[in-house]
Formats: C-alpha cells, sequence, structure tokens
C-alpha cells in the first residue's frame, strides 16, 4: 500500500467495513455490464463479509491486514495537497496521512470524509421508466484514523491552509495551491 512510504507506525486501513447485504437487492434494475457480473460481486461478498450481525455483514480480518511502515519511508516534511474532487480511496490516503500528524495539508476540504466514507465495491442500477443511472458505493468504512478536534464527524479531510482558486487565478493559469506550498517550503527552511 503506497500509504505504507509515508507511515511512521504500523496501521490498518479501516476500523470497521459492511456492507448491508450479500446478494444484491433489486436485481431487476441491476446493471451488469459484462454476463455474471452480479453474480461475482454477490460472491465476493460472501466470501470477503462474512461476519453477520443484524442487518449488517462485516468484513473478514484477513481482508484488513496490518500493514508496516516501509523501511524507506519518507521522513521529512510532507505537503499535502486536497480539494473537494478528492473522495474514496483518496480521501482514505488523505485521512491516514492526516492522521499520522506529520503532514502540512493544503487546499480545500475533501468529498469523502475523514473518519469514514463509502467505498471498496459498487453497483449500478437502472430505473425502469426514466432510464436514469445510478452509481454507489456499497461497503460503509470506519477508517482507522486518530481523533482530531479539528476533524469533525461527517466532514472530509480539512486543510491546515485553506486555499482556493480564483476565476483570476484560472485566468492567468497559476496554481494557488501549489504557489502556497512552494511559499511554505520558502518560509520554513
Amino acid at each position: 500500500m503506497t500509504f505504507s512510504y509515508l507511515a511512521h507506525q504500523p496501521f490498518r486501513e479501516n476500523r470497521t467495513a459492511f456492507t448491508f447485504f450479500q446478494k444484491v437487492p433489486f436485481p431487476q434494475y441491476y446493471v451488469e455490464e459484462k454476463k455474471e457480473e452480479r453474480a461475482e460481486l454477490e460472491a465476493e461478498l460472501v466470501e470477503e463479509f462474512t461476519h453477520h450481525r443484524p442487518g449488517r455483514y462485516y468484513q473478514a480480518a484477513r481482508y484488513n491486514p496490518l500493514w508496516q511502515p516501509n523501511p524507506l519511508a519518507f521522513r521529512g516534511t510532507l505537503y499535502l495537497l486536497i480539494s473537494p474532487a478528492v473522495a474514496s480511496a483518496g480521501s482514505l490516503f488523505a485521512s491516514l496521512v492526516v492522521s499520522e500528524g506529520q503532514a502540512v495539508v493544503i487546499g480545500q476540504e475533501t468529498m469523502g470524509g475523514y473518519y469514514g466514507h463509502t467505498g471498496h465495491k459498487s453497483v449500478d442500477y437502472e430505473l425502469p421508466t426514466s432510464k436514469i443511472r445510478m452509481h454507489f458505493s456499497i461497503v460503509d468504512l470506519q477508517q482507522a484514523v486518530a481523533t482530531r478536534g479539528s476533524m469533525a464527524y461527517g466532514c472530509g479531510v480539512l486543510p491546515t491552509y485553506n486555499v482556493s482558486q480564483s476565476c483570476e487565478n484560472y485566468i492567468h493559469q497559476q496554481d494557488a495551491e501549489m504557489e502556497a506550498v512552494l511559499s511554505l517550503i520558502k518560509t520554513k527552511h
């Protein structure tokens, strides 16, 4: 896992991960891009989410291993750029980096949550009359991150320095976030 090159201590991807089903609900509306796709997804869910508690199927421990920091892990000052376009695995990565407490974070709040998000596996449905298609993730993840006073449950990863692009930045093809990072590097060293 990429984060092992930034980690300072052993880590897991999540505290818990669960789904509400092992069989895809409303199969008549499920969109299969290839033959047997639904059957494959259901087989994966049965294999990975084995611990049933009322209304939920929890992930088996073997799918959430304890990772060790890579011996070649980076130990310098880390500058992490984030934005509202960061979600799912990107937000998980940002959460793990911020949880370590070693990063200077620049940008805007992420779409994906600091403490958790939905991800891993997804389904596609098509509504019968309108033909509108919906795509959404089906695994609820509680990320294995440190509690941070600045991070409220339900919010995304928050930056240390809130920086956003202005219309003027776009017009002049300026990268406000990168300029902020370079300015911070110059003033810190």
